[in-house]
């Protein structure tokens, strides 16, 4: 009993073993097959059977079979490199399909060792079960047995357990028999199993040997082939070199020709270049003068308003001197009121004052007299000095670009000018105390101040004409140097235009 048990565990492990040679084995035939048909396809045989192997590798593309008529002229240069590819791409499919009957295998043998190791657990299972009940049975035997020895009588339990103990025998040894007779199925299987493997690894090796044969044939073919592409590459070389030649010469010449113009357009360039250049110079010369008449602009407006300022205060200082004398006129009218006054006291006083104050009269009307031919002399000469000072003046401001200077000199001879009419108006106030000459020379002096400034705002006219004449020219020149470089732009391209239609 135990040995059949031993028997039919071997059985069991041999035959999974078996199992998995065999699944191994033809997936290797399958991995077989593949490599068959793609060589098969590469030479350009149909396999035994018949059947296009479309689903396992591409066809070869109509110029690469063996016996396709070869073409020449450039196309033959790349047909070796087109069949050098389209096997390269036939390589990379092979080791694709290689890699995924691995990866099949792979997972069919992790499948098939998770069934061997539960196949393996439940046999281990109902060994050990099969062992229990034995041990269980064979003492209930080995007791039954003592029991029988000590006495004849049949013991009532035993007689009770003897029938089961027989069904549980006889079932136990149905299931060896159906276990042994599974043993045998799968015994012959096996043999079987082992016959079609030896086979096939018969035919395998034939198409191992028949696919080295068909490699080293197309080895050869495709030396052939390529010894044949460069004798034919030779032939168009030498063919074509003189062609190449004559072209390269027609380049050449187009290329010298082409330089020249090159030349030509850079010598355009640069004088263009040059043009604008210049342009730039003159521009930036304007600029700067134009700047240096805003500075100018700027300084003779400062000046006009210090000159202004200045003029507001001799103004100020006029008026206040003409309310002071026109006071002191007043107060003199009403001293010649109060002294008429006294007069007329001193003639009701007596007559004999009269008769000098008569001759009085007549003394101060010949001093009146000469006091006024004098007057008449200092006014010409007055008048005589201040046109004189007027023409230098004049000649002082018409000198544009020396503003700080020109104001210095109008200064100077301003002060001059009321140191002589101040001392013009002391003689007079020497020779004469009368303040009516006082009030018209100092209206004298105030209209000259107000011509002065008349002056001076025409000149600072003047200057803005001259400044917005030079913003004209200058607009001028930045209007010229912006068509020299439209022009310029232009011509640039013009010469784009005729370089594109040159090459």
């Amino acid at each position: 009993m135990k040995s059949s048990r031993g028997d039919l565990s071997n059985k069991k492990q041999k035959l999974v073993s078996e199992k998995h040679s065999y699944s191994f084995g033809y997936m290797f035939s399958r991995l077989s097959q593949g490599f068959t048909n793609v060589l098969q396809e590469l030479s350009g045989d149909e396999p035994p059977d018949g059947a296009p192997q479309d689903m396992l590798v591409p066809q070869l593309p109509p110029g690469d079979a063996p016996g396709a008529p070869e073409e020449s002229g450039p196309g033959v240069e790349e047909e070796p490199l087109e069949r050098l590819a389209h096997l390269e791409q036939l390589t990379v499919h092979l080791k694709e399909v290689v890699r995924d009957k691995d990866s099949q295998l792979a997972t069919f043998e992790t499948q098939l060792k998770s069934e061997r190791e539960t196949a393996d657990a439940r046999f281990n299972k109902l060994k050990l079960q099969a062992k229990a009940k034995m041990a269980a049975l064979t003492k209930q035997i080995a007791d039954l047995k003592g029991q029988e020895g000590a006495t004849s009588s049949p013991d009532s339990s035993f007689t009770s357990s003897a029938p089961a103990v027989e069904e549980e025998l006889q079932e136990l040894r149905s299931k060896l028999r159906d276990v042994e007779t599974s043993a045998k199925n799968l015994e012959e299987r096996l043999q079987m199993s082992e016959q079609a493997l030896c086979e096939k690894e018969a035919a395998h090796m034939e198409q191992v040997c028949v696919l080295q044969a068909v490699v080293c044939e197309k080895d050869e073919r495709f030396q052939e082939q390529i010894q044949k592409h460069e004798d034919e590459l030779l032939r168009v070389t030498v063919q074509r070199q003189n062609d190449t030649e004559l072209a390269l010469r027609a380049a050449q010449r187009r290329c010298e020709e082409q330089e020249e113009a090159m030349r030509s357009r850079s010598q355009v360039l640069e004088m263009l270049q040059g043009e604008l250049n210049n342009a730039d110079q003159q521009k930036q010369i304007l600029t700067a003068q134009f700047r240096q008449m805003e500075q100018e602009l700027a300084e003779a407006g400062r000046l006009r308003e210090e000159e202004r300022q200045q003029w507001a205060g001799w103004s100020s200082q006029a008026e206040a001197e003409l309310v002071a004398l026109r006071a002191n006129l007043e107060a003199s009218e009403r001293d010649r009121a109060a002294q008429l006054t006294n007069l007329e006291a001193s003639e009701r006083d007596g007559a004999a004052q009269l008769a000098s104050l008569e001759a009085s009269e007549k003394d101060r009307a010949a001093q009146i007299e000469e006091l006024t031919v004098k007057l008449e002399w200092a006014t010409r000469e007055r008048e005589e000095v201040t046109n004189r000072e007027v023409a230098r003046l004049e000649k002082e401001l018409a000198a544009l670009r020396e503003e700080h200077g020109e104001g210095q000199r109008a200064g100077e001879a301003l002060a001059e000018l009321l140191t002589g009419l101040r001392s013009l108006a002391g003689e007079g106030a020497e020779e004469e105390t009368d303040p009516a000459l006082c009030l018209g020379t100092l209206q004298a002096r105030l209209e000259r101040l107000r011509v002065e400034q008349r002056e001076s705002e025409e000149r600072c006219v003047q200057v803005t004409h001259t400044m917005e004449t030079l913003q004209e020219q200058l607009d001028k020149s930045t209007a010229e140097g912006e068509e020299a470089v439209a022009r310029i732009q232009q011509l640039e391209q013009q010469i784009g235009m005729v370089s594109s239609q040159t090459h």
